[in-house]
């Protein structure tokens, strides 16, 4: 079986990708691959909040646009087919926002949303996150745990 070519590349980063980032990105990356800069973080727990009627909170993969570079989504909430929230707490949403080059909000949101459904990993059933992050996350945790470290390789392969 004959794989496809690599047509787009998505950066997802919890933090802002500064211009000189993504030129740094661009520059590794193959010339006629779109690269899109996307920031996916969660939200505060004041910033914003979704509520239903009901005892039971806004359903998991609920999705706010905001404009054609911004939206918010819910990977936790009410679970439609287990009928239950595995939550304590009303669900905070993840803000999600295309900073550098172009795509459909749309599309990068259901892209997002697919990545927080299963993580093998972990064995997290609709974890809050998408697993690119969550995994970055763990590794960052895991350069910084010990430091009396002085020189940290951050190959892949020592944190699978």
């Amino acid at each position: 079986m004959k794989g496809k070519k690599l047509k787009e590349l998505f950066l997802h980063s919890r933090s802002v990708i500064s211009d000189e980032e993504f030129s740094g990105y661009k520059e590794a990356c193959p010339k006629n691959v779109k690269l899109v800069g996307v920031r996916v973080r969660p939200t505060s727990r004041y910033e914003l909040k979704l509520y239903r009627s009901g005892k039971m909170p806004v359903i998991r993969g609920t999705y706010l646009k905001i404009n054609n570079k911004s939206s918010y989504l819910w990977g936790t909430g009410f679970k439609s087919r287990l009928e239950t929230y595995d939550g304590s707490e009303v669900p905070i949403p993840l803000r999600i926002d295309l900073q550098h080059g172009e795509s459909d909000i749309d599309q990068v949101t259901s892209d997002i949303f697919s990545l927080t459904k299963l993580n093998y990993n972990a064995c997290k059933l609709g974890y809050s996150q998408p697993v690119t992050i969550g995994f970055s996350n763990a590794v960052g945790e895991i350069l910084v745990s010990n430091p009396f470290v002085e020189h940290r390789s951050p190959n892949f392969k020592f944190y699978i």
